[in-house]
């Protein structure tokens, strides 16, 4: 289990944007995870409470629907934040969200992804 510091978790299979979440989520005092295929992220999120979750829709194995599922009906994670973040905007309106997370379309601005990461840093 996660003790030191508060976990970001990013959940994408395009390197580039992983590590550009990563990096702003450190650089913001999160210690940030990252898994690049859906198998990686369950393994994951089966051990850790991550306080704030990029997540992907279209990922390798297993989806981002199916991760967001576990997400949404596993106790130890009823507190995280979940970010989908993806380039398809066809789920946006099937999906039912948790009050506090967000559906957003790449590209997201550096900016904006500063401002999600502040807002989930006030109590």
């Amino acid at each position: 289990m996660q003790v030191m510091g508060r976990l970001g978790l990013v959940i994408d299979d395009d390197v580039p944007s992983r590590k550009i979440y990563a990096t702003l989520l450190q650089s913001m005092g999160f210690d940030a995870q990252e898994a690049g295929d859906g198998v990686q992220a369950m393994s994951i999120l089966r051990e850790q409470q991550p306080e704030l979750i990029f997540l992907d829709i279209r990922l390798p194995q297993v989806d981002g629907l199916k991760i967001l599922e576990y997400i949404y009906a596993s106790a130890h994670l009823n507190r995280s934040r979940v970010v989908i973040i993806t380039a398809h905007k066809d789920y946006e309106n099937h999906l039912r969200l948790r009050s506090g997370d967000l559906y957003l379309l790449k590209p997201i601005p550096p900016s904006e992804i500063r401002e999600i990461v502040a807002e989930s840093l006030t109590p």
